[in-house]
């Protein structure tokens, strides 16, 4: 089975790479940008000033999950918050992702959403975002391989390096979860 494997960087405020390997290991189609840094603002006012990802409203949870659904149409209407391309709905499994779940976070999504100045990712309250074209591309190749070889199995890690900087909204106002998650 193929899987999406995102690198983040220890510095959240850095981007990360996604890309998707199939199960030989050999990467298909190209590398995504993809965001996984909580807005600080947002997750200070919910009780966790360090965006700790374990805790609502924090940083993206390393670890392994499934892909429970991909959607189709702007999430919710909201394509300034999620991109107008629909989202991956993930659940954990393992690593961070599992232990955050034990804490009531759930609802994390890979989505798009409007870009900050200077075309930068924006922050999100846990999600992983990237650029609206790229998650479309993403979103297809998923689609395609899902034919012949299944993509259900996300893994995010950290250390991952990148040189684009995320825009600093401190505030994201959506909530964690997202709505009717």
């Amino acid at each position: 089975m193929s899987k999406i494997v995102v690198q983040l960087n220890a510095d959240r405020t850095l981007g990360g790479q996604l890309k998707v390997v199939n199960s030989s290991g050999a990467q298909q189609g190209f590398g995504f940008a993809a965001l996984g840094k909580a807005a600080n603002n947002d997750a200070a006012a919910h009780g966790n000033p360090g965006a700790n990802q374990l805790f609502l409203f924090g940083d993206t949870p390393t670890g392994t999950y499934s892909i429970k659904t991909i959607t189709d149409g702007p999430y919710k209407g909201n394509t300034k918050s999620y991109g107008p391309n629909g989202v991956f709905k993930l659940d954990p499994v393992s690593g961070n992702a599992a232990l955050a779940e034990t804490n009531g976070r759930i609802g994390i999504l890979i989505h798009g959403g409007d870009l900050g100045p200077n075309a930068q990712l924006r922050r999100t309250n846990g999600c992983l975002r990237m650029r609206n074209d790229e998650f479309l591309a993403l979103k297809t190749l998923v689609q395609n391989l899902s034919i012949s070889d299944p993509v259900d199995v996300l893994e995010v890690f950290e250390n991952g390096t990148s040189a684009d900087p995320s825009f600093n909204n401190d505030t994201c106002g959506d909530g964690d979860p997202p709505p009717d998650f």
